[in-house]
């Protein structure tokens, strides 16, 4: 009886982890391609700043430039902040799972 407990619950635990790596390589995926379209609008940023300092602007076309770069980088800063939270949360769920996992594996034997 306690056989068959034990190679159920490997194959079980096989599962979950097979699983388990699925989740976190989507997980990875997610988090390098948020991380590329940061770099990527951040360039971008970057460069949008270069052009408004080299063009001869009115003071109030100035001012309307970069009132719309600075909304741009608030808009990307936060954005990044919510991927850090996300990433947080993520983690600790894992943690959890693993956790739990951990337990379920130690009370048999």
């Amino acid at each position: 009886m306690a056989e068959r407990e034990l190679s159920s619950a490997a194959g079980e635990n096989g599962g979950f982890l097979r699983l388990l790596n699925d989740e976190v390589d989507r997980f990875n995926a997610f988090f390098l391609e948020q991380e590329e379209e940061f770099i990527i609008r951040h360039r971008e940023v970057r460069e949008t700043v270069k052009a408004v300092a080299g063009k001869e602007l009115s003071e109030a076309e100035c001012a309307a430039q970069m009132r719309k770069v600075r909304r741009e980088i608030v808009d990307l800063h936060g954005e990044m902040v919510l991927l850090l939270n996300y990433s947080a949360v993520n983690y600790t769920g894992l943690f959890h799972l693993l956790w739990l996992d951990n337990d379920n594996m130690e009370a048999l034997f």
